[in-house]
């Protein structure tokens, strides 16, 4: 199986999608940090770095920190590296994206494409000066009490604690065992009385006030119509209903019962523009079919595949039909 998330190309086009929707993944992490104002000097853990843009976030918002970031995906890691001026070879990943387009054919004068290259030039020279202030492991969540930096004064987790409880759960049960040991390692990673600050989407949280969950992303008809041809194409059922991976209650449960108090909490609307939500099916029907599912596949045929379900898509529905709407949630949790 083709492992998404270990894929250079879908690396740089998870870097390029986010850049065209103007910093979605970012703005996660900002709300998320604006909940806590972090102290100068502080130690910061950043679980599920990725690419870094939560890295980078964590120094717009907080002065003189010292941050770590984590992460089991190489490729991903090679862009924050090249991010903070720490690759050895930056133009190993600036070449792929000047020869290759990030976009399949039959998007590409329906998108918005920017200049990833320039981009990520830009955000070199800006953070680079934090080199020194940053390191990087290529680890799984499950190994970060080997990380020599700790204990933290905080742990990021940004738009990363779905992925806990989906890890090698073909079956589709979730797998609380491997939930459970990561929380009880960020609880064993801070100091006594710190913070761990962590987010989900709309897409796997069930809101109190059922409006936030009909006007999230997944219900969208383009959305809706992607992922029916995607279904289609691997022979598998699927119906257009959320299962949702935490409400209120369930997020509690799993902080208490792992040792930490939920101290704030805060709901988000973004609103994208129409097209936008052509890019977002590219990235996110590759995490919820071919990542979450655990679905067999080579690159090439993923690729196939997905260029034909958007085809599909554009068929039977308008991107601009309806708003385009992410939601999320935000947590603070306090070690206790």
């Amino acid at each position: 199986m083709v492992d998404v998330f270990n894929d250079i190309r879908y690396a740089i086009q998870y870097e390029q999608v986010t850049l065209d929707l103007g910093g979605t993944y970012r703005q996660f992490a900002s709300d998320t940090l604006s909940l806590i104002k972090i102290p100068k000097n502080s130690k910061v853990l950043d679980l599920g770095c990725g690419t870094g843009i939560s890295t980078c976030t964590i120094f717009d918002m907080a002065e003189k920190v010292k941050v770590t970031g984590v992460d089991k995906a190489q490729h991903f890691l090679d862009i924050a590296l090249l991010k903070f001026g720490l690759l050895d070879n930056p133009n190993s990943i600036l070449q792929i994206i000047k020869q290759d387009h990030p976009y399949p054919q039959v998007l590409r004068d329906k998108c918005d494409v920017k200049d990833l290259e320039s981009h990520l030039k830009k955000i070199a020279q800006k953070y680079k000066k934090f080199g020194n202030k940053v390191s990087f492991y290529h680890k799984d969540a499950s190994e970060i009490l080997d990380i020599k930096e700790r204990p933290f004064d905080y742990v990021l987790a940004n738009q990363v604690i779905h992925w806990f409880r989906k890890k090698d759960t073909k079956s589709g049960e979730p797998n609380l065992d491997y939930e459970r040991t990561i929380i009880q390692q960020v609880r064993n990673s801070l100091k006594e009385g710190s913070l761990f600050g962590f987010n989900t989407s709309g897409a796997d949280y069930k809101f109190d006030k059922n409006d936030m969950n009909q006007i999230h992303i997944l219900n969208h008809p383009f959305y809706i119509a992607f992922m029916e041809s995607l279904h289609y194409q691997l022979s598998s059922k699927w119906f257009p209903k959320r299962e949702y991976t935490f409400d209120h209650n369930e997020i509690k449960r799993i902080m208490e019962e792992n040792g930490f108090n939920i101290e704030a909490s805060k709901q988000k609307k973004m609103y994208r523009q129409p097209n936008q939500i052509i890019e977002v099916c590219i990235v996110g029907g590759q995490m919820q079919i071919f990542q979450k599912s655990n679905v067999e596949s080579t690159t090439e045929e993923r690729e196939r595949i997905l260029e034909e379900a958007l085809k599909y898509a554009l068929r039977k529905s308008s991107p601009g039909v309806k708003p385009v709407i992410e939601t999320g949630i935000h947590y603070i949790a306090r070690k206790i």
